[in-house]
């Protein structure tokens, strides 16, 4: 738990040269660490942390991937939301679904392609789906439309 919550420390002060610590952090051997470092990204909202934190997503421990998707969240990054809507955790699931509520102001619950069809609007492009990482990096602009 130490190194959990140094991480979490590192996301409150903000301090210069975290977010590539934390970035590391997101492979370390526990989850405990893993969470940590996802939760403490979405402090600093660095785009560097982005792609990371979409793979971290996909992490077999439900918190983490649930620390990742909510961090996911302050950086706006829809695509990997959207794909989280169809992970193997629940609580993934749900953190995703709530996410994009938040985001978008739209309700279009657990229905995934309703969404890539909303987004794909919104951006011109749709994330690939073979791979882990989303093609599309768009940010929402707007809360409507």
């Amino acid at each position: 738990f130490v190194r959990r919550n140094a991480a979490l420390a590192l996301g409150k002060i903000r301090a210069p040269g975290s977010v590539d610590v934390l970035i590391k952090a997101l492979k370390d051997e526990s989850p405990f660490v893993r969470s940590g470092a996802a939760e403490a990204l979405g402090a600093f909202r660095d785009t560097r942390s982005i792609e990371p934190l979409a793979q971290a997503c996909n992490d077999p421990d439900p918190e983490v991937a649930s620390a990742a998707t909510k961090s996911l969240h302050l950086h706006t990054d829809i695509a990997s939301l959207i794909k989280g809507l169809d992970d193997k955790s629940h609580v993934v699931r749900k953190n995703a679904e709530y996410a994009l509520f938040l985001m978008t102001g739209r309700d279009y619950g657990a229905d995934r392609e309703r969404w890539r069809e909303w987004w794909s609007g919104k951006t011109g492009m749709i994330e690939d789906e073979q791979s882990t990482i989303p093609v599309s990096k768009g940010r929402l602009i707007e809360n409507q439309g």
